[in-house]
């Protein structure tokens, strides 16, 4: 009995203080996934494609309560290579206009070293706000990006067609202030 009255009086405590606006959003995390397939027979080749934001169901579900979106970070993985890939790997992500949001490399990288385990890129805070600067402006919610993955200085085995081949998965991860 002691117990339950204690929790209604931390409860009614914590509401006198925070108040019940506070119960009226909440913040969500919305991951968007890029996957792409580079192959190519020299050591060098790219992928590339463009998205929008609405082509996602988790930005879909939460898209007419949004009162806010941030970005958080990129991260990458190995979904599949040819066998003892190794190479230098950039990713560049651009608004609807093409300008560069941001840009990163990794180096030397062993392909299978990150089947299990991402690798988060260590964004800069000018190439965040570059990012949380496109989507700030919800007037429209369907913001559109392109996206490019170079692959350079490859060395492994080639497959069975004599090409090198990196399949992988680029995620973008926003948080979203969303109406309850």
């Amino acid at each position: 009995m002691i117990k339950n009255n204690l929790k209604y009086l931390i409860l009614s405590i914590l509401l006198l203080f925070i108040g019940c606006d506070e119960l009226s959003k909440i913040p969500v995390n919305i991951p968007i996934p890029l996957e792409f397939n580079a192959k190519g027979t020299q050591t060098s080749f790219i992928a590339s494609d463009s998205f929008c934001l609405s082509e996602f169901s988790e930005w879909r579900d939460n898209q007419d309560e949004l009162n806010s979106v941030k970005f958080l970070s990129a991260s990458y993985w190995t979904l599949g290579s040819t066998p003892n890939l190794s190479a230098d790997i950039n990713f560049t992500i651009y608004d609807k206009e093409d300008n560069v949001l941001f840009s990163f490399d990794m180096e030397n990288v062993n392909a299978q070293e990150y089947t299990d385990k991402a690798y988060i890129y260590s964004l800069t805070q000018e190439q965040i706000q570059a990012v949380n600067n496109y989507v700030s402006n919800l007037s429209n919610n369907d913001k559109c990006f392109s996206y490019k993955f170079s692959v350079k200085n490859v060395t492994g085995d080639k497959n069975n067609n004599g090409q090198f081949e990196l399949n992988g998965k680029v995620e973008l991860l926003f948080e979203a202030d969303v109406n309850l």
